[in-house]
This record gives structure tokens, C-alpha cells and sequence, in this order.
């Protein structure tokens, strides 16, 4: 795994305690995409990540598409709040 994708999925993770179910599938699914496993909290996420972070090799997804994805989720929620 490229240092940029370990820093997209620590940026990830503490997004798992947000408050808006939607937005937290989103954020589940990328770091699904990323790492291939699913947490349902970021406890869960977060303990699994601090073992496992350095064991991953350069096969995650090209941080590009994380951004990419990550950006429509956002987009998506502030639809939302604004109409």
C-alpha cells in the first residue's frame, strides 16, 4: 500500500462515528474499497488498522479514486441540509 492510501484510510476512519447513517456507509465502503475488510464502528476500524496498517502491500486502490468518491459522499450530504 502507497503511503498516500494508509493516509487516506487513517483520514477515513474517524469519520465512521459520524451521525448521518447515509455518510457512514459511504465512508464503510471506501475503506472497504481500500482495505477489503468492514467495520461497523471506529473502534473496530481503528483497532483492526493499528495491527494491520504495515502488513498491507501496494495493492490498495490509487488514492485518486478514494478522493474522488470521497467528494461525491460529501457532496451528497450537503444536498441534503441545503435542498
Amino acid at each position: 500500500m502507497n503511503t498516500a492510501s494508509k493516509e487516506a484510510v487513517d483520514s477515513l476512519l474517524p469519520y465512521l462515528n459520524d451521525s448521518k447513517p447515509e455518510f457512514r456507509d459511504t465512508i464503510q465502503s471506501m475503506i472497504k474499497s481500500l482495505v477489503g475488510q468492514e467495520f461497523d464502528t471506529y473502534e473496530q476500524g481503528k483497532a483492526w488498522w493499528d495491527s494491520n496498517r504495515d502488513k498491507l502491500g501496494n495493492d490498495l486502490k490509487p488514492l485518486i479514486l478514494i478522493t474522488i468518491t470521497f467528494s461525491r459522499a460529501v457532496w451528497r450530504q450537503s444536498k441534503m441540509f441545503t435542498g
